[in-house]
């Protein structure tokens, strides 16, 4: 998947985008298009982990230049340090789910 630049033209790719931070025009990165779910994607995320969901949806924007199998281990490395299993708690308040970031 290509990225373009929030201010015009400019495009780049994944590792050209993370390792730049800004396009040469100034603008930010964005992907070129935003990819869908399908309702049964949605639905079997309900019981996956965090690192499940993670690898499916970053899989969908940068699966061309990453391998799986190299996602799978800088996902794992990334989050190896998060002290609670979900890595993300979420906790029911009143009749949201809301995620616990402190």
């Amino acid at each position: 998947m290509k990225f373009v630049s929030t201010r015009g033209g400019h495009t780049a790719t994944f590792e050209e985008a993370i390792s730049t931070g800004y396009a040469p025009d100034g603008g930010l990165y964005l992907p070129e298009r935003i990819p869908t779910l399908s309702p049964s994607d949605l639905e079997a995320m309900q019981h996956q982990s965090f690192t499940q969901v993670f690898l499916k949806v970053a899989s969908l924007f940068i699966s061309e230049e990453v391998p799986t199998s190299d996602l799978e281990g800088m996902i794992a490395a990334a989050f190896a340090t998060f002290s609670h299993t979900d890595v993300v708690p979420v906790v029911k308040v009143g009749r949201l789910h809301v995620a616990e970031l402190f």
